[in-house]
C-alpha cells in the first residue's frame, strides 16, 4: 500500500512539472504541496531509503521514451538505447543510473547511420534535468516545512542538503537532526564560531594571496604548543569522522566535532596566523584548512545562520 501510494504521488507531481504547471504562491488548485507532504511522510514513517532525484529523472524520461515511440526512428533508436543500457549495467552501476546515462549518451552522441532525435536535443536533456531538480527543490521546501514542528531550523536542514546524498530524504532527516541537537550545545555553539574565525581569515588570505590554501599543513612547522596539539586534535577528528559519516553514525562524528572546540581556541587565543615569517604563516593558514575541510565535511557550516 506504501508503495501504490508513493507512485500515484510521486507519478502525479512528475507530470505536472512536466507541463509546468506549478504551485504559485498561495494558489495550489490541485494539492501538489499536499501529495509532496504525503510522500515525505510515507518515507520517514516508513524508513524507506532510495534516491529520490534519480526516480525523478527516471519518470521524466519514461515520458520522454513514450513520445519516441511514435516517431519514425523509434526501432533504431530503441537498439541503440538498450546497447548503451546493458554497457552502463554491465559495469555494476544502478538500472535506475544506467537508464539515465544511456539515453543521455545517445541523445549527445553522434549516429553514423544518421540516426538522431529531434533538433535540440541537447536543450531537451538540460531541460528534463531541470525539471527533475525543480521537483527535488520542491520536496526539499516541503521537507523543511514538515520539519518545523520538530524545531529543526531551516538553515540547519540547509546546511545538511548541500552535502552528498541530499535525494535521500531518510539520509537528510536523520543528519539534521545530530547537527541541530549538536548545535545546541556549548560545544557546538563555540566550534561553530571557531569555525568561521579559521574560514574568514583563510578566505581573505586566499583572495589577497591568489592561491588556495588547501596543500597540508606540516607539524614541523609548528612553533607553538597549541599549535602542535592542534595537529594532534585534528589527526585524531580525521581518524573518527570520516569512517562515521560513511556509517552514518552522525552522532559519533559529531562528538568528534566537539573535541575541537578546546585545541581550536587554545589555538586563536594564543597564535598569530599571519605572521611575518611566510613559511610559518602559508603553515598555519594550510592549517586552517584542515579545521574548514573537516568541519565541512559534516555538514556546510557556512549556511549556518546567526
Amino acid at each position: 500500500s506504501v508503495a501504490v501510494a508513493l507512485a500515484d504521488k510521486i507519478d502525479t507531481l512528475c507530470g505536472f512539472w512536466a507541463i509546468d504547471e506549478k504551485p504559485t504562491g498561495s494558489k495550489d488548485p490541485y494539492a501538489l504541496r499536499r501529495a509532496a507532504l504525503g510522500v515525505i511522510r510515507l518515507v520517514l514513517s516508513s524508513d524507506i531509503r532510495f534516491s529520490l532525484g534519480i526516480l525523478l529523472q527516471t519518470l521524466v524520461l519514461e515520458r520522454c521514451i513514450t513520445d519516441w515511440k511514435a516517431t519514425p526512428n523509434w526501432n533504431r533508436g530503441y537498439e541503440l538505447w538498450h546497447e548503451r543500457l546493458v554497457d552502463q549495467y554491465s559495469k555494476g552501476v544502478s538500472i535506475r543510473e544506467a537508464d539515465i546515462r544511456a539515453v543521455k549518451d545517445l541523445m549527445r552522441s553522434p549516429m553514423e547511420e544518421k540516426f538522431s532525435f529531434d533538433a535540440g536535443t541537447e536543450d531537451f536533456v538540460s531541460a528534463f534535468e531541470q525539471t527533475a531538480l525543480d521537483l527535488l527543490a520542491f520536496f526539499h521546501d516541503r521537507l523543511k516545512f514538515h520539519l518545523r514542528d520538530e524545531g529543526l531550523r531551516h538553515d540547519v536542514i540547509d546546511a545538511v542538503l548541500a552535502m552528498p546524498g541530499s535525494d535521500d530524504l531518510v539520509l537528510v532527516v536523520k543528519r539534521a537532526r545530530a547537527l541541530s541537537n549538536f548545535l545546541k550545545t556549548d560545544d557546538g555553539e563555540n566550534l561553530l564560531l571557531g569555525f568561521r574565525r579559521a574560514n574568514n581569515i583563510l578566505t581573505q588570505a586566499e583572495e589577497a594571496d591568489g592561491v588556495e590554501y588547501s596543500f597540508g599543513a606540516d607539524p614541523k612547522f609548528a612553533e607553538d604548543p597549541t599549535e602542535k596539539a592542534l595537529f594532534a586534535a585534528l589527526d585524531a577528528a580525521e581518524k573518527t569522522i570520516a569512517p562515521a559519516m560513511a556509517t552514518e553514525e552522525f552522532e559519533t562524528a559529531m562528538a568528534a566535532m566537539a573535541a575541537l572546540r578546546a585545541p581550536i581556541d587554545a589555538f586563536f587565543d594564543t597564535v598569530q596566523v599571519n605572521t611575518d615569517n611566510q613559511t610559518i604563516r602559508r603553515n598555519r593558514l594550510n592549517l586552517l584548512s584542515r579545521i574548514r575541510a573537516i568541519c565541512l565535511s559534516v555538514a556546510d557550516l557556512t549556511r549556518i545562520e546567526g
